[in-house]
């Protein structure tokens, strides 16, 4: 991992759908000149629709930075299962 990486986190909630932007674009207030790294916990997290997977997408356009790179960590499987058929996974580490 490049000693210059930058690391954010956020916590998601229980649901992640279309009222979680809040928690989204706060994360996404800074820019960054290093890469950075988002770790999005989602040990609470137990449903997830389409606009949470759209908004974990977008993360990768909101950070501003030069690369991004999203860890998502304390997934279930079922949400798991979903973000790997609703998207590309290679996008994300599960960690």
């Amino acid at each position: 991992e490049p000693a210059s990486r930058k690391h954010l986190t956020i916590q998601l909630g229980e649901h992640c759908d279309y009222r979680s932007i809040h928690s989204f674009r706060a994360l996404c207030r800074e820019s960054s000149d290093q890469e950075v790294e988002v770790i999005v916990d989602m040990k609470r997290t137990s449903y997830m629709d389409s606009s949470g997977v759209a908004l974990l997408h977008c993360l990768f356009h909101w950070v501003r930075a030069p690369k991004v790179h999203i860890c998502i960590l304390n997934c279930n499987q079922s949400l798991k299962a979903l973000l790997s058929k609703a998207c590309h996974s290679e996008k994300f580490t599960f960690i």
